[in-house]
């Protein structure tokens, strides 16, 4: 019986073992997932939706019934200036007014600086310039301005 003893001994030290790394396995296992969601201090920003932005593609699809859409390409030279007067005028208008970066990939084909066509009847025909503001009626283009003091002059700036 001695050596039955020693081997069910054996049996119960290579148990208690296996028992002991197990639950040594399970505690440091859920000590580091904890530690990595208690100790998560990233904040999670809200996404908001800039809806002053438009593409061309859809600017004639705005739900108000009259507004505008002001179209240049926002990494031009004279991006800043145009920036500026985009503030201006909608810090002075009641109308909304729409913002469209002609820079975009995908408004790129409706940039023509030699021969722009605003007031054309279907989005296919639309072509800008540097700058231009469209006035929106019921999803129809009824006024196009194409130079800095036309638009000022709109506005009264």
């Amino acid at each position: 019986m001695v050596e039955d003893e020693k081997v069910i001994k054996k049996f119960i030290i290579i148990l208690v073992a296996v028992i002991v790394i197990v639950i040594g396995f399970y505690t440091f296992t859920k000590l580091v997932v904890n530690k990595d969601t208690t100790n998560n201090n990233e904040t999670t920003e809200e996404t908001k939706i800039d809806t002053s932005v438009a593409i061309v593609g859809t600017m004639l699809k705005k739900s108000n019934d009259s507004y505008y859409v002001f179209l240049y390409d926002h990494n031009s030279d004279r991006a800043n200036e145009f920036q500026g007067l985009y503030l201006t005028m909608t810090s002075s208008s009641t109308s909304k007014i729409y913002n469209v970066d002609l820079g975009s990939s995908f408004n790129s084909k409706y940039v023509d600086l030699d021969n722009p066509n605003p007031k054309a009847s279907n989005l296919d025909e639309l072509r800008f310039g540097e700058i231009t503001l469209i006035k929106v009626e019921k999803g129809k283009i009824t006024d196009a301005y194409t130079s800095i003091d036309s638009i000022k002059k709109l506005f009264k700036l």
